[in-house]
């Protein structure tokens, strides 16, 4: 006699011996303590400012007067708070956070993504005990079979059995989320480490090298071979007279003083150049260049607030003790207003005009700028964005549900059921539709 095929149900949940560390470090209490305790940190160097200076706290976090003194400046200097991304500790915390979530994908992820790949027939023994719907009008399985792959599923099929399944993404989903944590996380360690942040300001047509480092990783490096030049600076106004957008051309150099490239940068119009991103941040007036009868000078001028509360940049060209021409700069694309000691309006200037005092001419020559640049290496960037983009894609490939469906033919009858990981009702609909298809479905092949 011929052996009758026998197919039987594997859950795929076999005990394996874990060791009982990767068993901890894979525990999702534990990753989740981890993960809060990383958020909570980074509040707090969020809420605190960072790479500041040691007056900047003495200054904002006096001894006096803090919420039971947990907030002075001792105490954030001493905890290491104001430069907490920096801290060996925070990486270290970081560092476990990710072995826990390598932990977890090993121990936990790959293996349920293994146990929902396997094909899961159902000896007939077990089908009266979860059966959704019996046929016992039409008994051809094949129907079945061609209603499932119209509705594609992935189907395999024994002798009167058949399973079918679809959304194996949804089952992918947890991984990738914490490939993109991994990401993030390690790309951000990267920055941290590896980068650095400075802000200058620079005067219009002069060169500059990255001096004023406000905050650098343990081994973040600045490039000595690479020249830059603020070529230009200016300002767009609203009609308004706010200011709408300004802007600085800089141009970088090699160290055979070969200019390399050039772009006109803006507020979120950053130039790109080896790693190294310079952003447009600030501005301010320095001074203006005159010339006084046959001399070209230059003088200085403070910021200050008009009467209005604009702000305002004011000079003086003394010509002695008791007298003096006042320059008043409001705005870039304005005229130069010209003062006496009296406080009284003498002329308005614009580039080349000339005024005179005390019978001698002056001619405006130019007013000098100043263009704030910030100067960054973010060398974990790429990561993190790669990181975030999986995230989304993870988020997106969640809501796939993962659905089987069991195939069973016991003598004249056909025993059906299902399983979804969500949307219950959804699959409850779907699949009486898939019935009643099949019941009506005439199939050129017999099983």
């Amino acid at each position: 006699k011929k052996k009758k095929l026998q197919l039987y149900y594997t859950n795929g949940n076999k005990k394996k011996n874990y060791l009982w560390i990767v068993q901890i470090l894979s525990n999702l209490q534990l990753s989740l303590f981890m993960l809060l305790t990383i958020a909570l940190v980074s509040l707090v160097g969020s809420v605190i400012e960072q790479n500041q200076s040691l007056e900047f706290y003495k200054r904002v976090y006096p001894e006096t007067g803090q919420l039971f003194n947990i907030f002075s400046w001792k105490t954030i200097t001493k905890l290491e708070l104001h430069h907490v991304f920096e801290n060996w500790w925070f990486l270290v915390m970081i560092l476990f956070f990710a072995i826990t979530i390598i932990a977890c994908t090993f121990s936990r992820q790959l293996p349920i993504l293994k146990i929902a790949r396997n094909i899961r027939i159902y000896q007939p023994a077990n089908s009266n005990s979860i059966q959704i719907y019996v046929n016992k009008i039409n008994n051809l399985i094949c129907n079945y079979i061609l209603i499932l792959n119209k509705n594609s599923y992935s189907v395999f099929q024994g002798r009167d059995t058949a399973y079918g399944y679809k959304g194996i993404l949804g089952r992918i989903s947890p991984v990738i989320v914490h490939i993109s944590m991994l990401l993030i996380l390690g790309g951000s360690s990267i920055s941290f480490v590896g980068g650095f942040i400075a802000q200058e300001m620079v005067p219009k047509g002069e060169y500059f090298h990255i001096q004023n480092i406000v905050g650098s990783g343990s081994l973040g490096s600045m490039p000595q071979d690479v020249l830059y030049k603020v070529k230009d600076f200016w300002i767009d106004y609203n009609d308004d007279l706010s200011i709408s957008q300004f802007y600085s051309t800089i141009q970088i150099y090699d160290n055979k003083s070969i200019n390399v490239t050039e772009k006109i940068i803006s507020v979120n119009k950053p130039l790109k150049h080896n790693n190294i991103v310079l952003y447009q941040t600030d501005w301010d007036i320095n001074g203006i260049r005159l010339e006084v009868g046959k001399k070209n000078i230059q003088i200085p001028v403070k910021p200050s607030v008009g009467k209005s509360g604009e702000k305002i940049w004011v000079g003086f060209l003394p010509f002695s003790d008791s007298n003096k021409l006042t320059f008043l700069i409001n705005r870039l694309d304005n005229k130069i207003y010209t003062y006496d000691n009296a406080g009284l309006l003498i002329q308005a200037l614009g580039l080349n005009d000339e005024v005179s005092f005390e019978n001698v001419n002056i001619r405006l020559l130019d007013v000098m700028t100043s263009s704030g640049i910030q100067i960054k290496n973010d060398p974990g960037i790429p990561a993190v964005y790669g990181g975030f983009l999986m995230l989304m894609l993870s988020s997106t490939i969640s809501y796939l549900s993962f659905t089987q469906i069991w195939i069973n033919k016991v003598g004249d009858d056909i025993f059906s059921n299902g399983y979804t990981n969500r949307s219950v009702l959804e699959l409850e609909g779907h699949f009486n539709r898939m019935i009643k298809l099949s019941v009506l479905e005439k199939s050129t092949s017999h099983i």
